[in-house]
């Protein structure tokens, strides 16, 4: 998450209750117009399996290959450098980009504040979605009959992430979107690096399989990189 910049839209506190290490579990996803062809699915069709095992998942995609696999490549040497300069920092961002945040609380108490920009500018399909959950169920955009507003935090590992969003049974086995039951993966997104504390990036069960679901990254995770759409930091 970044500090505060330009306008910075207001949304009601979330409650919290963390569980560590539930099981995963994911709902059927029907997808208005997903592309089969846009991504290799066997080079992405590990993202569940990918996502609870951890950084030695990276060892599924050694023998990848094509434009995938390079730009992997070089998001992973980029972020196992000591240090990053204020280009490599500021490369998603752009200052016409949302700020948002969350006032996050537990049994009533606020914790805290999370703010982050949404990267409009690379996949403007996914803030829209993530931004009309955020401004609640009466928002004109959001059509799902749901909102951010009171969901909880249901996954938390150490170290690793948070994960939230599940603004139907609030346990990570369902999801909404405004395009449907889920929609399509954005090449931008996917692209685009875990590669340092604060990523926000989508929750899924496999390629084109989004919906309201995502999480927070606490550390360098680039090995969910191609797997995860990244919207926002």
């Amino acid at each position: 998450a970044k500090g505060r910049q330009g306008k910075i839209m207001l949304v009601r506190q979330l409650r919290v209750a963390i569980r560590l290490n539930p099981p995963a579990r994911f709902f059927p996803c029907r997808p208005f117009a997903s592309d089969p062809n846009k991504f290799d699915p066997e080079m992405l069709k590990g993202a569940e399996k990918l996502f609870e095992s951890g950084p030695e998942g990276r060892k599924e995609r050694s023998s990848g290959g094509g434009e995938l696999a390079q730009i992997l490549a070089r998001n992973r040497a980029q972020s196992e450098e000591s240090s990053r300069s204020a280009e490599d920092e500021a490369r998603y961002s752009d200052p016409a980009n949302p700020r948002v945040f969350m006032d996050i609380a537990r049994d009533g108490e606020l914790l805290g504040r999370m703010e982050f920009e949404l990267f409009r500018n690379r996949v403007p399909r996914t803030v829209k979605n993530f931004l009309a959950l955020l401004q609640g169920k009466d928002h004109p955009d959001n059509n799902t009959g749901y909102g951010y507003e009171g969901s909880i935090f249901y996954r938390s590992v150490s170290n690793f992430m948070v994960q939230g969003g599940d603004v139907v049974k609030q346990d990570g086995s369902s999801g909404a979107s405004i395009y449907g039951d889920c929609f399509d993966d954005e090449r931008e997104g996917i692209y685009m690096s875990h590669y340092r504390r604060g990523m926000l990036s989508m929750g899924n069960k496999g390629p084109n399989s989004n919906s309201s679901l995502f999480f927070v990254t606490f550390k360098n995770t680039d090995f969910l990189d191609g797997y995860h759409v990244v919207f926002g930091q």
